[in-house]
């Protein structure tokens, strides 16, 4: 992006200024999910390497972020299949397209590639979109259904998992797909950046006892999710000094928490498993824990959690299910366990809640580097916007011939 906006000798230019490149990013919210996250970071990169970005979402609470980082941000519904099928929608994505003069349109999911592929291609917009569905097999109609997003002109896969992935089930050729791992921003995330007062603060608020061993489980409380895996695991630990905190409860999953509150009451662990809701503070939650579990049963592209905890340091236990376990490979510290297999999640935890305190400051030195080396913010934003600068120089010299 730096090359394009300000190096570049072959670049057309409108007046005197060279011909500035415009990131157009369609989301559904901002709500600190997996792709909310990706959209914030790479609007934010854009901006600092002189192009302009812009974002369109349904608003949530990290619209704040955007604005804060000189991010141009439009409201629309978009927060499911109808919101994008509706025509109303529809013409308005088509006028802020045009507005915003847009040089490319990232997306990352298949309803808004569906709404918006026909209009990048009228426009001769260059659509990328980010693969962040589940790693299952697909029948007919669902694999005809991703297909607006496997026909963006670049698909980013969030890992090697994900581009074999692709490649296999939907025959993707290499020239199209582009693997650039998401990102952990390890200013935020890192030991040394929480201090000691957020810490007490959050462990007073979970009434954490000071004589337990502390396992973090960081998600929504949906079935997919695993707790109930993680809940079986606790009681086949048969420990008495873990707090084991389900730290995901969010005001629409009421019904779901009060189903897992009578599971750990049948299981007998209701002095040992918890349910809290979702924190906002992660950096000093990540720090109280020993260990940090995830537990889906669906196999995702990725999950945050996973890079997240690994720069807190953390040792992390996690399902062997499409990309989630990736960064996990080469991380002495953390675990990996079959999906749904809770004997299994007891066997790795008793293993972590063992290591000794001068182990787990080893192995967290270790981990710390990997995602500094490899999933640093800075280092994913520069292949993005590699990304982003190889597509637009192709834009702007199929324009000009």
């Amino acid at each position: 992006m730096v090359d394009i906006v300000g190096v570049n000798p072959s670049m057309e230019t409108t007046g005197p200024a060279p011909r500035v490149p415009v990131i157009f990013q369609v989301v559904g919210r901002l709500d600190g999910g997996a792709a909310s996250r990706q959209v914030i970071d790479n609007a934010i990169a854009v901006v600092k390497a002189g192009g302009r970005a812009a974002v369109a979402s349904s608003g949530g609470p990290l619209v704040h972020e955007l604005e804060r980082g000189g991010v141009r941000h439009h409201i629309l519904p978009l927060d499911n299949e109808a919101d994008f099928l509706n025509f109303s929608t529809r013409r308005r994505l088509r006028k802020l397209l045009t507005q915003e003069n847009a040089n490319v349109v990232h997306v990352y999911s298949w309803e808004a590639a569906r709404a918006l592929r026909p209009m990048a291609r009228a426009k001769m917009i260059c659509l990328i979109a980010t693969w962040l569905e589940p790693l299952t097999p697909l029948g007919f109609l669902a694999r005809r259904r991703l297909k607006p997003l496997l026909r963006a002109n670049k698909l980013i896969a969030t890992s090697e998992t994900v581009a074999a992935f692709l490649r296999e089930q939907y025959k993707l050729d290499d020239e199209r797909l582009q693997i650039i791992p998401p990102a952990v921003n390890t200013a935020r995330f890192s030991p040394l950046a929480v201090r000691a007062e957020r810490i007490i603060k959050l462990a007073a608020q979970w009434r954490i006892p000071d004589d337990r061993r502390i396992i973090l489980v960081p998600a929504p409380l949906d079935a997919e999710r695993g707790a109930d895996t993680v809940i079986e695991a606790v009681r086949l630990l048969g420990r008495h000094d873990i707090f084991c905190l389900l730290l995901g409860a969010r005001p629409e999953t009421r019904s779901r928490r009060e189903e897992l509150e009578k599971a750990i009451e049948k299981k007998g662990v209701g002095g040992l498993v918890f349910i809290a809701d979702h924190s906002g503070d992660m950096p000093a939650a990540y720090m109280l824990a020993d260990a940090v579990v995830v537990a889906d049963k669906v196999p995702r592209a990725y999950s945050r959690i996973v890079t997240e905890a690994q720069a807190m340091g953390r040792p992390v236990i996690a399902v062997d299910a499409g990309g989630i376990a990736e960064p996990l490979r080469s991380v002495e510290s953390s675990r990996i366990f079959p999906v749904g297999d809770a004997a299994a999640l007891a066997g790795v935890l008793k293993e972590i809640l063992a290591l000794d305190s001068a182990d787990r400051a080893r192995l967290a030195n270790l981990a710390i580097e990997q995602m500094r080396n490899v999933y640093a913010l800075d280092i994913t934003s520069e292949q993005m916007l590699a990304l982003y600068d190889s597509v637009l120089e192709t834009i702007w010299a199929d324009a000009r011939t």
